[in-house]
């Protein structure tokens, strides 16, 4: 938010969420919420999701990977 200048309540109308359901995440008040809420504050923030078939039948993800605009940032997930 932050790096692209957006105010909680704007975010909160392009995501269509509740202004204080962002505050409380940003602020760790709230830690978990559904998928749809996620994508889309994921989404008004400029971000792909991408999923990837894990390698082992673990439950940790062999990766997660976020796209925003021209970045990438990934992160590695070792079982």
């Amino acid at each position: 938010m932050e790096e692209d200048h957006i105010s909680i309540r704007k975010l909160a109308k392009e995501a269509g969420v509740s202004p204080s359901l962002i505050q409380d995440l940003r602020t760790g008040k709230k830690d978990n919420l559904t998928f749809r809420s996620f994508s889309n504050i994921v989404e008004a923030l400029g971000y792909d999701i991408v999923l990837e078939k894990r390698r082992r039948k673990s439950h940790t993800p062999a990766k997660l990977k976020m796209t925003h605009r021209q970045r990438t940032i990934s992160k590695v997930q070792h079982a």
